[in-house]
């Protein structure tokens, strides 16, 4: 990443904090912003908006002066501090501060995939059936029921099915 080089990963120049911004925050599932995307998305916040140009010459560090409303405008869209871009105030406690917040995010989004993938088995009629079956069966009948299920995968040609944190374990 642009900026790791210099002491402590530090980003000396707006256009390297700018890189860190854009490579970070994005959403899910896809990579960064591009230079256009950050300039629509200012023209739909309050305040100042910004050029795509505007934001290439500042990424690129083509434009090492540029005016308070861009860099107010990109920090808004960024959601961070004027004092950041502008002169790194705060930036490393900042940059670890978004570097947590996305990865509490990365897990609970992870947390929510399997939720919903256990919603979506649940909703098969035979699969429910089965599990309330399955209700207040000893450990050891449990470790039966297990072993007999994998057996029929297996001969059914479907991949052993692990369960995930949070799921009951077997004793």
């Amino acid at each position: 990443m642009k900026g790791e080089g210099t002491p402590a990963g530090r980003r000396d120049t707006l256009g390297d904090r700018l890189g860190f911004l854009i490579e970070t925050i994005h959403p899910a599932g896809r990579g960064p912003y591009t230079y256009q995307e950050i300039a629509d998305g200012t023209k739909k916040l309050p305040g100042p908006s910004v050029s795509h140009g505007t934001v290439q010459t500042i990424r690129l560090n083509n434009n090492p002066n540029p005016g308070i409303d861009s860099i107010r405008a990109i920090a808004n869209f960024f959601g961070v501090t004027v004092g950041y871009l502008a002169d790194g105030e705060n930036a490393q406690a900042i940059e670890q501060r978004i570097e947590e917040r996305i990865a509490r995010l990365r897990e609970e989004m992870g947390k929510a995939a399997a939720a919903d993938e256990f919603a979506q088995v649940l909703e098969d009629e035979q699969v429910k059936a089965a599990a309330f079956r399955l209700s207040g069966l000893s450990a050891g009948s449990m470790r039966s029921v297990t072993g007999l299920i994998k057996q029929l995968r297996k001969a059914e040609g479907l991949p052993d099915v692990k369960p995930r944190r949070g799921r009951r374990k077997e004793s």
